[in-house]
């Protein structure tokens, strides 16, 4: 059975994968189940409100399913959307965080004029700051692009301040707008021009967007001087994964004053 709470007495949480939703439970608690059919799910008592944290998997069809579950079930009072992501830019270092503005999908080399998402206000901005100070990553106000994998991208993405690359936000954003609810990102970097991801993504991703580790241990035995770039790889997106969770931890300290006027 789903539990139906009111909008004022809850905050949705999604994120894409195991891995970026962990180290935020280990900062704000592990909470309990709850039951959202098809999809991992977690509910949290943050400053006395209640959070539901959504895993929904990668891709854009699997981030909008979850959202609208999570929508229709728990009339969360705006989601927050967090992860990591590829940058464009040199500028972007590693556990950097980008506040985006907008969300564009990216099709076929081109992008559309984007759906403009809620921004943090100036308190939970500031909180988010000082989170990401002690972990001396920066925060920028940027763009999310989402993927459905590598494309030409370098002309198109010059339009857009600071774009970072992911696979969920577009989905995220297409059914909170249907709900007439705000939504909330953030995106931390885990790979850019100077640290790349070193195998093309249709290698160990699938046209869903899902995981194929099979593919991954195929691809290393062919090539198994990856194998140590990879590795990197894996840490820096620990450590974006841990970049994203501080800067959504500390915005929760607040969590009924998050979204900006």
């Amino acid at each position: 059975m789903i539990l139906f709470l009111s909008m004022a007495d809850t905050i949705g949480i999604v994120v894409a994968m195991a891995m970026e939703a962990r180290p935020l439970l280990r900062l704000l608690g592990r909470g309990r189940p709850y039951p959202l059919p098809g999809f991992r799910a977690r509910r949290i008592a943050v400053a006395g409100v209640d959070c539901i944290l959504v895993e929904s998997g990668m891709g854009i069809e699997k981030a909008y399913a979850a959202a609208r579950a999570l929508l229709a079930a728990a009339a969360p009072r705006y989601l927050l959307s967090y992860g990591i992501a590829g940058a464009v830019e040199k500028e972007l270092r590693i556990g950097d965080a980008i506040l985006p503005a907008h969300v564009a999908l990216l099709d076929q080399g081109t992008t559309g004029p984007g759906l403009a998402l809620s921004r943090l206000s100036a308190a939970a901005r500031a909180a988010a700051q000082r989170a990401l100070d002690t972990r001396c990553a920066h925060l920028f106000d940027g763009t999310v692009i989402t993927t459905r994998g590598p494309q030409p991208t370098a002309q198109e993405l010059a339009r857009w301040p600071h774009p970072v690359l992911e696979m969920e936000t577009t989905g995220f954003a297409r059914a909170a707008q249907e709900h007439g609810t705000p939504l909330l990102s953030i995106r931390t970097v885990s790979d850019n021009p100077d640290e790349p991801i070193p195998l093309r993504i249709e290698t160990f991703i699938d046209s869903s967007g899902s995981f194929r580790p099979g593919r991954m241990i195929a691809a290393i035995l062919r090539h198994p001087g990856v194998l140590g770039k990879l590795i990197r790889v894996g840490r820096n997106g620990k450590r974006a994964a841990e970049s994203a969770a501080a800067a959504v931890a500390a915005v929760l300290q607040d969590p009924l004053h998050a979204v900006g006027d």
